[in-house]
Formats: structure tokens, C-alpha cells, sequence
């Protein structure tokens, strides 16, 4: 029996949290009189407190200040579990910092092969197994930890907000099928991945028009990032019945707006990975079959488009991601 309890590291983007929520809440199915604590970016802290049921508190830490919340060091922490990202410098300064407030904890990693820094934990995971997704990686993280080998996918459930749903549903007076169109992906910090990783605005006007034209609802979002992309497109349509432009300012009203639709069409970011905790069909849009391999959706019905030469999303025919929709929705 496992004595004390666990602090997960689940720093990262929010893509990461939805992976991360399935490794919390498996652990929390085999250690159910354990705490789970975790420690989580500002990215991601707002999906950790609101859908994550298994974290009995969640502490943010800031790369410029630290750990704000001195109650940390109360704790009772048996283990200490890093998920993936090893050698960014963030996790290892978390290590430094939570090494020295509990010296006493097991320090268990989950590392990559070409990690070296393999020797500050007491006990390291290499995934061995080749070409298997991110999300089998932390299940196999599971069963090491666990010695169990019942995973589970869990689900998000979500309190409606009352508000969005009474926006949408004076929006669309028909019961035609609603798809969520998102507008973003990447990171224009890493410009060329950003570039590689987005469709255009003339590409998903002519998505959006199709989609009109057969009469479906369609909701998009965008992030900052893509600004004069989501005015483009929102200028082109707002005279659209069938079409609603959503400023989500926040993770619960993003995903809400996700659980509000039939059918999410996006490039791989983490509203699949969000839209596969709601079990939403998806339509993903890839750039190479190995980011399917390492990142594919895992609702149960989901379709992923690939572009005509690989590594460039934007060559991308509309036509398939059409045609994969209305595939979704017949079945």
C-alpha cells in the first residue's frame, strides 16, 4: 500500500494539461485515499482547477517569481513525478527548488532516450516501445508506477454556462448539426512551425462558406495569435446566420463551446486534445502521419485529413475535410 502523497509536475502548454489529466486521474483510480497535488503554468492552471476532480489542489509556478503559495511546504509528499520535458529548464529548476522542500521524496521521471540528465531522479521511465502516441506513453507510465493494467480514457463533465448556451441557441434557431471550426495552432514564436501548422484565411473562408452553403451551424475561435485571420473571417460572415464568431477569454468557455458542438474541425493542437476528453467527433488536420502516430485524437469516432505533399497543412484539399465531416456525422 502506498504511503504519503503524490506531486505531479504537470508544467507545460495546455495540450499537455489534457494528457496529463489522463495520467492524474488513473493515478487517482488506484491511490483513491492518496492525495494528488500538482504543480501547474499559467497556461494551464484554469483547466487543472475547473475539470481536473482528482487534484486536491493545484500550485502555480512562475518562471520569473517561484511558488507563490508558501503552503506547499506543509505537504506530506511521499513522491514526486515529473511528466515528460525533462530537460527544459523550467522543470529542472522546479527539481532544484522542490528537491530541497521535500529531501525525503522519491523523485520518479518520465524521460525521453535521448535525455541525459537521468541521474537527479531515483527512478527514471524510458518509453522503449517505438512509434506509439504520446497518450500510450502515459498510459505505460501508468502501469509502471501502478504495476495495474486497467486504463482507462476519462472524460471531462462540465457545468453548462448558461449564458454561452442561451448565446448560441438565439444564434441558431435550427436544429442542424453545429460544427466548431478552430482558427489556431502553434505559436508564432516558433514562426516556421507556426507557418507549417495553419491553414490560411482564404483557405478556411472556403471551408466555412461550403459549410454554409449545406446549411450547418458553424462556430470558430481563434487565439491572439491569429488576430487578422479571426477579423478576416469574422468580416466575411457576420451577416451569416449560420455562422458565430466566439471570443473565448477563457479555458471553460473554450471548452464548453467545444462540448456545444457535433463535430470539431482543427488543426492538431490542444483543442483535439481537449475535444477527445469531451469524446467529440474530430476532424484533425495533420501535417505528417508521424504527428498522427505521436498525437492522434482518442475520441471514439475521429477522422484525420493529411495535406497532398506532407509537412505543409495548408496544402490541405477543403474537399476532404468536407467530406470527413459529413462522414462523422452519418455514421
Amino acid at each position: 500500500m502506498h504511503k504519503g502523497d503524490f506531486l505531479v509536475v504537470n508544467y507545460g502548454h495546455l495540450g499537455d494539461a489534457a494528457l496529463s489529466f489522463v495520467f492524474n486521474q488513473n493515478l487517482k483510480r488506484f491511490f483513491p485515499d492518496c492525495n494528488i497535488f500538482s504543480i501547474v503554468s499559467k497556461s494551464n492552471i484554469e483547466f487543472f482547477e475547473k475539470f481536473d476532480s482528482s487534484l486536491s489542489k493545484v500550485f502555480l509556478y512562475d518562471e520569473n517569481y517561484g511558488f507563490k503559495d508558501d503552503s506547499l511546504k506543509s505537504l506530506n509528499i511521499n513522491t514526486v513525478i515529473f511528466l515528460r520535458g525533462v530537460l527544459k529548464k523550467t522543470y529542472c529548476d522546479i527539481f532544484t527548488l522542490l528537491k530541497k522542500i521535500f529531501p525525503k521524496a522519491t523523485f520518479i521521471g518520465m524521460i525521453k532516450e535521448e535525455d541525459d540528465e537521468k541521474e537527479p531522479f531515483d527512478e527514471c521511465y524510458l518509453e522503449r516501445e517505438k512509434n506509439i502516441s504520446i497518450l500510450k506513453q502515459i498510459f505505460n507510465f501508468v502501469k509502471f508506477l501502478t504495476g495495474k493494467q486497467e486504463i482507462i480514457i476519462p472524460r471531462i463533465t462540465i457545468k453548462y454556462d448558461y449564458a454561452l448556451k442561451d448565446n448560441i441557441i438565439k444564434k441558431f434557431d435550427n436544429n442542424n448539426p453545429i460544427i466548431y471550426v478552430n482558427l489556431s495552432a502553434g505559436n508564432k514564436k516558433n514562426i516556421w512551425d507556426y507557418i507549417r501548422r495553419n491553414l490560411s484565411a482564404k483557405k478556411y473562408y472556403k471551408l466555412i462558406k461550403i459549410l454554409s452553403n449545406k446549411k450547418y451551424n458553424i462556430i470558430t475561435t481563434s487565439s491572439l495569435e491569429d488576430c487578422k485571420k479571426a477579423k478576416f473571417i469574422k468580416d466575411s460572415f457576420k451577416e451569416f446566420k449560420n455562422f458565430m464568431f466566439l471570443d473565448t477569454n477563457t479555458i471553460s468557455e473554450l471548452v464548453f463551446c467545444i462540448n456545444s458542438s457535433d463535430v470539431i474541425v482543427s488543426p492538431e493542437t490542444a483543442v483535439v486534445h481537449i475535444a477527445s476528453l469531451l469524446n467529440k467527433p474530430i476532424v484533425g488536420l495533420y501535417i505528417s502521419k508521424k504527428r498522427i502516430t505521436e498525437w492522434p485524437p482518442f475520441s471514439e469516432k475521429f477522422r484525420c485529413v493529411l495535406p497532398k505533399f506532407e509537412g505543409y497543412l495548408n496544402n490541405i484539399k477543403i474537399e476532404e475535410i468536407i467530406k470527413n465531416i459529413d462522414v462523422l456525422l452519418n455514421d
